[in-house]
């Protein structure tokens, strides 16, 4: 037990720091890598062949139904793209064939087509949430779906970089210096927070009175409004 014991410690602590990195993002995918090592764990530590037939099946059982988790959960997504909520993407070539939510292909595809049809693909564009003194995720794909490069290199806004006054002053020197006309702001990208100080706002708010002080809002699709350089 002692061998079995020094070969299982490793693991185990691997699959604890898994499981703590999981749990910020505590969805089924995020989960998987940490249960797979805690599988390997279990089948290093324990000897199976010693155990009676009643306390083989308990264990098969409880294996079973651990393993089968991230399974249903896939099953369910595949499941819902077929559901009334989710279309396939036909009018973005980027994206061709892919299944979305309906709502969010409502708002993104002439989003996408308004940018693509009032800009060259010479022009710059900076994508932003809503606002932009918190948050921990932006749409980074719109620069990719509607073929512009960012106007600024903090294209990832990243919560403890982008949201401080030196970062966002030098996103700003970036939109005047790149000649930014237009600023695709996104609605309620973070309306589900998560529990680290991402949640909390950096009281920096530099960004978003430039963009208020030197953008009109000229366009609005759902979660997307389309801002331009007034």
């Amino acid at each position: 037990m002692n061998n079995r014991i020094r070969a299982v410690f490793p693991i185990s602590i691997f699959s604890i720091l898994l499981f703590l990195q999981a749990n910020i993002r505590s969805d089924i995918e995020h989960f998987i890598p940490a249960w797979i090592f805690m599988l390997l764990t279990i089948f290093i530590l324990y000897d199976f062949t010693t155990l009676k037939i009643p306390e083989k099946i308990i264990i098969i059982l409880l294996l079973a139904g651990f393993v089968s988790m991230p399974l249903y959960s896939k099953y369910k997504l595949i499941e819902n793209l077929s559901d009334k909520h989710y279309v396939k993407i036909e009018k973005i070539p980027r994206a061709e064939r892919f299944i979305i939510d309906k709502n969010w292909y409502n708002s993104l595809l002439p989003a996408v087509e308004f940018i693509r049809k009032n800009t060259d693909r010479k022009d710059r564009i900076f994508v932003c949430n809503d606002r932009n003194d918190k948050g921990y995720r932006n749409d980074v794909l719109f620069y990719f779906l509607s073929e512009r490069l960012p106007g600024t290199r903090y294209h990832e806004l990243h919560p403890g970089v982008a949201t401080t006054s030196l970062v966002q002053n030098e996103i700003i020197n970036d939109l005047k210096k790149n000649n930014v006309r237009f600023v695709v702001r996104v609605y309620g990208l973070n309306e589900h927070e998560e529990a680290n100080l991402s949640s909390v706002s950096s009281g920096v708010h530099i960004l978003d009175n430039y963009i208020r002080d030197n953008y009109m809002s000229i366009a609005r699709y759902g979660m997307y409004e389309i801002l331009m350089r007034s």
